[in-house]
């Protein structure tokens, strides 16, 4: 995303990624001790990996319905 300067929907994909885990350590860690604090990164990366995914599949510069010629 930094290579094709899309800043913008980088930082709302880390933002949202950044409240997810902290909902998430708030909540797993009291069930799970310790490996709550492992699955709350777990989750922090999971919602990044979205986040990348969307923007290549969908809306980046290398989208393939950006790439088609009319």
């Amino acid at each position: 995303m930094i290579g094709t300067g899309n800043f913008m929907q980088l930082s709302i994909g880390t933002v949202v990624s950044t409240i997810a885990s902290i909902i998430s350590l708030n909540t797993l860690p009291k069930m799970f001790g310790l490996t709550g604090v492992w699955m709350s990164f777990g989750v922090f990366n999971i919602f990044r990996l979205a986040s990348v995914w969307i923007h290549q599949t969908k809306n980046g510069p290398l989208a393939e319905r950006n790439l088609q010629t009319s």
